[in-house]
């Protein structure tokens, strides 16, 4: 077994060039900045589907949109034939965890079903609208801190642009707090982590 521990952070329709390490300079990205300032950006990298779940399933199988034939989003089911990569790591003995979006199959106003993805740990977050009941895992968090996502989001649902609601309690920061315990949790093992949160996904929100 491996001793090294995998991170894999996924945010949704965030383009190169939104980042201020790569030039642009309307935004402010530190943490990402930190992560390029001591790794690799990558300056000419191309997404393999401009779709979700078709590109999802590229990150996921390492293959092209033209051999595993997802090619669209909203399917009832995710192709039950491709191996996924946390699938492969559990195998070769990490321990695997996932937080936020899956998005292989349907979504929209209904539990997504789970292929064989071969995660040990799954805190399940679409986006974090209240479009879902039960085993809306950002939602349970809410609710643990004494929010209802009903009455939360319901001044923003048909907002495009805005502050947004408070920082405190917005996915990202329940994402924050997943990952810390998981990492905290199983510090004595290798382990994989996805953390795939929904922002800056539209609509766009003002980060206080």
């Amino acid at each position: 077994m491996s001793n090294y521990n995998i991170v894999w952070i996924c945010s949704d329709q965030q383009r190169w060039d939104t980042l201020q390490c790569l030039g642009f300079k309307g935004t402010q990205t530190p943490n990402i900045d930190r992560l390029a300032a001591r790794g690799t950006a990558f300056a000419r990298a191309y997404s393999q589907s401009p779709i979700c779940t078709p590109s999802r399933t590229s990150f996921l199988t390492g293959m092209y949109p033209i051999a595993h034939q997802v090619h669209q989003n909203g399917a009832g089911a995710f192709p039950s034939h491709l191996r996924l990569i946390p699938k492969l790591m559990a195998n070769a003995g990490y321990y695997t965890g996932h937080i936020g979006k899956l998005h292989l199959s349907a979504t929209r106003q209904m539990i997504e079903k789970r292929p064989d993805d071969g995660y040990a740990e799954f805190y399940w977050s679409p986006e974090p609208f209240p479009e879902w009941s039960g085993d809306h895992d950002y939602h349970a968090w809410l609710w643990d801190k004494g929010v209802d996502p009903e009455t939360y989001f319901k001044p923003y649902q048909h907002q495009h642009y805005g502050p947004g609601p408070a920082a405190e309690y917005r996915q990202v920061r329940w994402a924050g707090d997943r990952a810390e315990r998981f990492i905290k949790m199983h510090s004595d093992r290798s382990w994989y982590l996805a953390i795939n949160i929904d922002a800056p996904h539209p609509p766009l929100r003002k980060t206080i």
